[in-house]
């Protein structure tokens, strides 16, 4: 059974993810995966439920592989969830079949909410959620903010600054004008944005 079982089942019960790695000593050896659902149910009475009931083995892709041929190996494996590891078997990160998906065909589900986290100001001034990925600013305003390192606005606003920028802060970078906005739990929150 599952070791402290009482500290772990509150966790798996109200968290939104269906899934967990259940790790050996090392953090960077994944030794499972936990599938969460139908056993929510089990611990919610209390039972010390065998821990194997729910357990995948880990799957290990090496972190060069392509997407193709990982799209492929997650059909023939019948798995929908990979640990990268490195040359030295080392954990590296963690890919999803959607993850895949998204990269080959674009993000997809969420468009009105995308819609909302950028608002129009005028014609080339808008106020953005930090959260909002770069990729889809630029597609949904024809900007070209650059996209090789960070993933979101928030990540390359303290990219640019190497700091963590507060409330009122201007800066100028790339043809764009940003003014901080909102800074909530040093995350960029709201951020007006000016193309020149």
């Amino acid at each position: 059974a599952f070791r402290n079982h009482d500290k772990i089942v509150n966790p798996v019960l109200y968290t939104r993810q269906k899934r967990f790695r259940k790790y050996l000593s090392r953090t960077n050896r994944s030794q499972s995966a936990l599938r969460c659902g139908p056993q929510s149910t089990i611990f919610s009475v209390g039972l010390k439920t065998n821990d194997h009931e729910f357990l995948n083995p880990a799957y290990f892709i090496p972190e060069d592989t392509s997407l193709t041929s990982q799209l492929i190996n997650f059909k023939r494996e019948k798995s929908r969830i990979g640990f990268v590891v490195d040359e030295y078997g080392d954990v590296k990160g963690l890919v999803t079949l959607d993850d895949i998906l998204e990269e080959i065909v674009g993000e997809f589900g969420h468009d009105d909410k995308k819609e909302e986290d950028i608002t129009k100001i005028n014609d080339n001034t808008y106020l953005l959620d930090g959260s909002v990925q770069i990729r889809e600013a630029n597609k949904i305003l024809v900007w070209d903010l650059p996209e090789s390192s960070a993933k979101t606005i928030n990540g390359y606003i303290l990219e640019c600054l190497e700091d963590i920028p507060k409330k009122g802060m201007r800066f100028e970078t790339n043809n764009y004008s940003f003014e901080i906005v909102k800074v909530q739990n040093n995350f960029v929150k709201n951020v007006k944005i000016t193309k020149k």
